[in-house]
């Protein structure tokens, strides 16, 4: 995914140019209200950039676009990105594994490599029969993290994907990440300045503008 001259609003006055590709590990960084979740609202497809150009698998929409080529946009952009931006997507009166049983029934996880991944995590297995209502912040991260890792999309992203995580499941996040560079791009909006290290690329929001760094701007 190449994005060129992209603005929002207010918002993001300008993103020069990013590429995002299965060896990228980005994080998205600075303070809140500063445009680091419509910007991964941006990269998904949610929401549409007010202009600039957007190539994805060699094809490539300028915005201002219209209403049917948006709707080829969204449609291409969502075959090859997954982003989950909190656990809203859970249904929270059914059961993990209710929920779990259903999104492998739309076919874009691979559930061997999803329980992999639980595993790794060190997820409680009898957490399986409880409601999502019941489980704490950092068991409900667990399901989101596997479910990025697991997925068939090109790139996975991810908002704040730490909140909630003990050392130990933090560590082994940023081992799965370590694992996944050149089979799946990785970006994550996050505040948790003891990951950065981890990245390779900053998207850094200040100031309406979006500044593209290869250094943790926080040390």
């Amino acid at each position: 995914m190449i994005l060129e001259g992209i603005s929002k609003g207010n918002v993001i006055k300008y993103l020069s140019s990013l590429e995002i590709d299965c060896e990228s590990k980005v994080a998205v960084v600075g303070k809140n209200g500063r445009g680091k979740t419509t910007l991964l609202r941006i990269l998904s497809g949610n929401i549409l950039p007010d202009s600039g150009n957007i190539i994805i698998k060699e094809n490539k929409y300028s915005f201002p676009i219209g209403s049917i080529n948006s709707v080829k946009f969204q449609r291409k952009i969502r075959e090859n990105v997954l982003y989950i931006e909190n656990q809203n997507y859970l249904y929270q009166n059914l059961t993990c594994e209710q929920n779990i049983d259903y999104y492998m029934s739309l076919g874009n996880f691979d559930k061997k490599s999803f329980f992999e991944n639980l595993n790794f995590l060190e997820f409680n297995i009898s957490d399986l029969n409880r409601r999502i209502e019941e489980l704490s912040l950092g068991t409900k991260q667990k399901i989101s993290i596997s479910f990025a890792i697991a997925s068939g999309k090109s790139i996975a992203m991810l908002d704040e994907p730490t909140l909630g995580l003990d050392i130990d499941a933090k560590s082994q996040f940023l081992n799965m990440l370590d694992r996944m560079k050149g089979l799946k791009g990785i970006v994550v909006s996050t505040n948790d300045v003891t990951i950065l290290n981890e990245f390779d690329l900053y998207l850094f929001c200040e100031d309406e503008e979006v500044k593209m760094l290869y250094d943790n701007p926080y040390i």
